[in-house]
């Protein structure tokens, strides 16, 4: 039999508080069971800041955990998405990264319900600077300073990968819009002018 005591030094996952900043989003409820569960034991879960950015159908957070005697433990980097989409990163994550990439960030816990998956990563500097995604910092940052990350930081990271990937010889799908589209074009909708003709692209054209 659990003490009344225990129990409170233990809560159960639906007990778990979550607090989250006026600028994030809320989970929705079962997503946020899902998180509850990642963090079994603890008394609640502070969502510091949300790294947002991506373009899939997951949400990424900075969680610090707090215990009920009102000391944290470190935070991590939660994301949490579709069950098909998180399962796909940890395989990804157990083939390429794992003991491949140099500095990596460990993926320390793993929570899977029939909607919703959840991934929790150790975050670098253990919480002790403010973190920010990519694509912000390179709409925000000089030319100059983004290229010394990337070259300086980022890519030399990433060869370990590199240095071990296979090539694999296969036709490039995207070569017919070649002599249609320049290289990286960004397409963006938008009225016509009144005084601009158009011409219809089709296939046979």
């Amino acid at each position: 039999m659990v003490s009344p005591k225990a129990a409170a030094q233990n809560p159960q996952p639906n007990d778990i508080q979550v607090e989250y900043p006026d600028e994030v989003v809320p989970l929705p409820p079962d997503a946020e069971q899902l998180i509850q569960l990642m963090f079994t034991g603890h008394a609640r879960l502070e969502i510091v800041q949300e790294l947002g950015g991506g373009f899939t159908q997951s949400q990424v957070l900075v969680v610090r955990p707090w215990h009920s005697d009102d000391t944290a433990d470190l935070p991590l980097v939660v994301k949490i998405g579709p069950t098909w989409l998180i399962q796909q990163e940890e395989r990804s994550y157990r083939r390429y990264i794992r003991d491949k990439l140099a500095g990596r960030i460990e993926l320390v816990k793993v929570e899977m319900s029939d909607v919703w998956g959840g991934l929790g990563y150790r975050l670098a500097g253990d919480g002790q600077f403010k973190h920010e995604s990519l694509a912000h910092f390179c709409r925000n940052s000089d030319p100059l300073t983004v290229a010394n990350l990337l070259n300086g930081r980022l890519f030399k990271r990433l060869d370990t990968i590199w240095q071990s990937a296979t090539v694999a010889a296969a036709p490039y799908p995207a070569a017919k819009y070649d002599r249609l589209l320049p290289v990286h074009a960004v397409i963006t909708p938008g009225a016509v002018p009144s005084d601009v003709s158009l011409r219809p692209i089709t296939p046979d054209q």
